[in-house]
């Protein structure tokens, strides 16, 4: 599971289990395999007990938010990622965002990733991620959500 995911489905499921407070994940530094070198600040509350959950109607999917971000590869491979989820989302809905977060470093491993967020009408969140490698085109990576 990437950090992308645990920032943006994780911590809003934990807020349905009652627990309050301030909870953040701040992406520092990113990094990719094999080094990875990524940093991450994850801040939660202290709780002694979690509300049950009961999620028996999910609801339709009425967005998608995204973001795609490499380490040490060309923004037009990330350019080409946002293009193909984009490709398959659109056919379906159209409030479909991905962003795009291009970074490097000596030290970080080359590579790349998407991350999609589809909430549904009963704020239910759903995720997914695909990742590639540094040397790969971007195509081919296309999430089923």
């Amino acid at each position: 599971v990437g950090v992308d995911v645990l920032r943006s489905a994780s911590l809003p499921l934990l807020k349905r289990f009652g627990i309050e407070g301030e909870m953040a994940l701040q992406v520092v530094r990113r990094g990719a395999p094999p080094s990875g070198v990524g940093e991450v600040v994850l801040k939660l509350p202290a709780v002694r007990t979690l509300h049950p959950l009961h999620l028996t109607d999910p609801g339709r999917v009425k967005r998608v938010r995204g973001l795609a971000y490499g380490s040490r590869v060309s923004p037009q491979i990330l350019a080409r990622v946002v293009e193909a989820a984009r490709g398959v989302l659109n056919s379906y809905l159209p409030d479909v965002w991905v962003y795009t977060d291009a970074s490097g470093g000596k030290e970080a491993g080359a590579g790349y990733a998407v991350c999609l967020v589809a909430e549904s009408t009963n704020g239910v969140l759903l995720a997914a991620e695909a990742t590639g490698g540094g040397g790969a085109s971007g195509e081919g990576v296309r999430p089923e959500v």
